[in-house]
């Protein structure tokens, strides 16, 4: 399938995407990315690394490389670290984000404070596992 430009002909397609993220701890300073999902032509992942005191957490056209030349595409997305203990405190962050050859990751550098992730009180992190989630709509933005 040829890239999908997000145009306002394009049928809106949406995905909820859960990655349990296991053996947290040991991310230390490097990136982390979950397995791919399809939603509109392209293979998305999720990428995660810490960055300084904050946790930055990114979506990611996933070999962007092998799409065509002058792709792009422009989704909203949200992205949700899931409070194991009590789901109303999870952390969420909404965007949207015309992704490209030149431009294909797009998120937060400052997510949440690495303080409050590792913080075995706030149930974010547990059994050394933290479940982040993303929403991503194609195609909703530019509907009549």
């Amino acid at each position: 399938m040829e890239g999908n430009t997000g145009s306002a002909n394009d049928e809106p397609q949406s995905l909820l995407f859960t990655w349990k993220a296991e053996n947290f701890s040991r991310l230390e300073a490097k990136k982390m990315y979950s397995e791919t999902v399809d939603l509109g032509g392209y293979k998305w992942r999720l990428l995660v690394f810490p960055n300084k005191d904050h946790l930055s957490i990114f979506l990611d056209v996933a070999a962007s490389e092998n799409l065509p030349d002058n792709w792009s595409v422009c989704p909203l997305f949200t992205l949700t670290v899931v409070n194991q203990i009590d789901k109303r405190y999870s952390v969420n962050k909404d965007t949207y984000h015309e992704f490209n050859e030149r431009d294909h990751d797009w998120g937060f550098n400052c997510f949440m404070p690495l303080t409050e992730l590792y913080n075995p009180r706030t149930g974010y992190l547990v059994d050394d596992t933290c479940i982040i989630q993303v929403e991503i709509s194609i195609g909703s933005l530019f509907a009549d």
